[in-house]
């Protein structure tokens, strides 16, 4: 009928869950108790693939960001007028916004050439 029990596979808890095969989910056993969780394979013993996948990512975000740093310093160096609901927008917006995404493109093209 059955297999011994000298013959039968361990299972680490109670239950349906335990008897599938499967791992627990969040490394919890059938009885509640931790279990240890199986490492993941790294991918970068053939080199970074992970980030490589994302340099491209961020060399287009980086130009984006620069393109609306360059904006902001257009609108700094000819002075256009910009209205939202009647209320002028002053040079000190460009300003600030000149910095934060000139500061966000360089740290993005920084991301993009970082060999780890």
């Amino acid at each position: 009928m059955g297999r011994p029990d000298s013959v039968r596979p361990r299972t680490r808890g109670v239950g349906a869950a335990a008897l599938s095969g499967f791992p627990p989910m969040f490394g919890l056993g059938g009885c509640g108790h931790m279990a240890p969780i199986p490492p993941i394979p790294s991918l970068c013993a053939k080199g970074d693939i992970r980030m490589a996948g994302r340099r491209p990512l961020f060399i287009v975000g980086a130009l984006v960001f620069l393109l609306l740093a360059a904006a902001c310093l257009y609108r700094l160096l000819v002075g256009l007028p910009i209205t939202i609901g009647g209320h002028m927008i002053g040079q000190t917006v460009s300003f600030f916004g000149f910095v934060i995404f000139l500061a966000i493109s360089l740290i993005l093209f920084r991301g993009a050439s970082a060999r780890d």
